[in-house]
């Protein structure tokens, strides 16, 4: 059977895959000056520095992070967009693409040698929250607790979390461990605070998943 010519075969392709699958992944990846205001500098660098700006970034974050950093890049952006989404059609849509385009290529490719995966996975979180998927965001954040136990952004998400589900107990003893890795933490002491207790470090236990006994 003699072969299609390739624009042609890239024609067919097109149509019957429909344009709306392009205009997505296009749209993931920051292209506007407005889109790249809204995210991290090195999101910029990655796609339209210079080499001199992008070995400065690549020592800053990691040769493994800096590869495969524009993913991530596209995974906010498509956050971004889901945020001024006009239907919810529409917003869930990007939200769901941040995932296997953006946030999960992060984790599948870069995984635990990248250091910046905490804050990969607690804006993961973040996003599966938006779809209303609170287990699968607990599970981020735990994750995200896991990689680096220093990193309390991902405690005080998961007591949020924990809190909203009505475990104001559990939100207490995750906030409490929070307190033993950084005593002087304001924003955990606020949280405890609006939980209406004071700090109290001893005898806190480790952080578990909603629901957790």
């Amino acid at each position: 059977m003699p072969r299609l010519p390739t624009k042609l075969s890239c024609l067919i392709f097109i149509l019957l895959i429909g344009p709306a699958s392009f205009e997505i992944r296009a749209a993931s990846y920051p292209q506007t000056e407005e889109e790249f205001a809204r995210l991290p500098p090195y999101c910029r660098v990655k796609l339209k520095g210079t080499p001199a700006e992008q070995k400065l970034w690549e020592s800053r974050l990691g040769g493994t992070c800096f590869l495969h950093i524009h993913h991530y890049c596209a995974a906010l952006n498509d956050v971004n967009i889901a945020m001024m989404a006009k239907t919810k059609k529409e917003r869930d849509a990007s939200l769901e693409y941040s995932m296997a385009g953006g946030f999960d290529y992060m984790w599948n490719q870069a995984g635990a040698a990248c250091a910046m995966m905490p804050e990969i996975l607690l804006n993961k979180g973040k996003a599966l929250l938006m779809l209303n998927k609170g287990p699968e965001a607990a599970q981020s954040f735990q994750k995200a607790i896991e990689l680096n136990r220093r990193y309390i952004p991902a405690y005080m998400a998961l007591a949020d979390l924990y809190k909203r589900a009505g475990q104001t107990d559990a939100a207490r003893k995750l906030l409490n461990y929070a307190l033993t890795v950084d005593p002087k933490s304001k924003p955990v002491q606020n949280r405890l605070a609006e939980l209406g207790t004071s700090g109290k470090p001893r005898g806190a236990d480790s952080p578990s998943e909603p629901g957790a006994k």
